[in-house]
C-alpha cells in the first residue's frame, strides 16, 4: 500500500522533529564520543565532504537499501525537500557552521548539501520501514549537534567522523 507524503512524515517523527529545530549547530557535538570520531576542524570536514566524498558515499550507499527490491519514494520525498528547502531547515541559523563548511573555491555549502541528502535518505528509510544501522547513527549524530562527514576504517569496522561546531558564532 502506497503511503501519502503526510503518512511518511508522520512515521518519520524523529527526522521531522530534528528539521523543526529553531537552529542547528548552536553548541558543540554532545553525543557519544567513543562510537564516533569528532573533529572541530572545518578544514578536515570540508576535505572529507569534498575530496573524500566518494569513499563516504560508497559506504552510506552500500548500507542504505541492500536487499530491498522495492525501496521507493525517492522522487516524492526529494521533490518535497527541494521545494520546501528541506522542510524549512535550510533557512534557519547554523551558527556559523555553514560559513565554516563552505568551499571558498567552488562556493559549495557542504552543510546544506549534506543535510538535504541525508534527510532525504532518512525519510526514505522511514517511508519504507527499514532503517539500516548506519542511518540510525547518522540521525543520532544530527540530533546531537554534529554533522556526519566521513568514515575512518573499513566498513563495518571503523567509525563515522563527525564535525562539531566547537566555536559557534552568534548573529547579532
Amino acid at each position: 500500500m502506497k503511503k501519502t507524503l503526510n503518512q511518511i512524515l508522520e512515521s518519520a517523527q524523529p527526522v521531522v522533529n530534528f528539521l523543526s529545530s529553531d537552529s542547528f549547530f548552536s553548541r558543540p557535538y554532545d553525543g557519544d564520543r567513543e562510537k564516533f570520531i569528532v573533529t572541530a576542524s572545518p578544514e578536515e570536514a570540508r576535505y572529507l565532504l569534498g575530496d573524500e566524498w566518494d569513499e563516504w558515499q560508497e559506504i552510506i550507499d552500500a548500507q542504505q537499501f541492500s536487499g530491498l527490491a522495492d525501496f521507493d519514494w525517492h522522487y516524492l520525498i526529494g521533490a518535497k525537500l527541494i521545494n520546501t528547502n528541506c522542510l524549512g531547515a535550510l533557512d534557519k541559523d547554523f551558527h556559523g557552521a555553514d560559513e565554516k563548511l563552505t568551499d571558498e573555491g567552488s562556493g559549495a555549502n557542504f552543510i546544506e548539501e549534506t543535510m538535504l541528502y541525508d534527510m532525504e535518505i532518512l525519510l526514505e528509510c522511514y517511508a519504507n520501514n527499514y532503517i539500516p544501522e548506519i542511518w540510525k547513527d547518522i540521525l543520532y549524530v544530527y540530533q546531537h549537534n554534529g554533522l556526519p562527514c566521513g568514515w575512518k576504517g573499513d566498513y563495518p569496522e571503523g567509525k563515522v567522523i563527525v564535525f562539531s561546531n566547537e566555536y559557534p558564532t552568534n548573529k547579532g
